[in-house]
């Protein structure tokens, strides 16, 4: 998954190499330390609950590289398909790793329900 609908600058610019890694994917390739804390997301009742302007956190991981560095990313929902459970959403969050995955605060991304792993408690209440 790593279709940029907009880079925020109004220019045609390369687009990021990145993909987002579900919850499963996580389990698999990352130490169970790191995953046990995204264990409540798969709540139906919270997905359910997201909204326009709802920050999630996905976790974008680099392509191309041979370290292949992953980052969590929180990311602002601006549209939401709900029979497709696909959303599209603007990077809310300081990006720490931008040479390896090339996103930046303000990007807009495309991503799947499968794709969120933690949700900003305050903005559903």
């Amino acid at each position: 998954m790593s279709n940029v609908s907009n880079n925020g600058s109004g220019g045609s610019v390369k687009a990021p190499a990145f993909t987002l890694r579900s919850l499963n994917e996580i389990k698999k390739g990352l130490p169970k330390k790191y995953w046990e804390k995204f264990l409540g997301i798969e709540n139906k009742r919270i997905l359910k609950r997201l909204k326009e302007g709802v920050r999630v956190r996905v976790l974008a991981q680099s392509v191309g590289h041979p370290k292949n560095p992953c980052e969590e990313l929180w990311v602002r929902i601006h549209h939401k398909d709900t029979k497709a459970r696909k959303y599209v959403g603007s990077i809310v969050s300081n990006v720490g790793r931008h040479a390896y995955h090339g996103l930046m605060p303000g990007m807009l991304i495309n991503f799947q329900e499968k794709h969120i792993l933690d949700v900003w408690m305050e903005d559903l209440e």
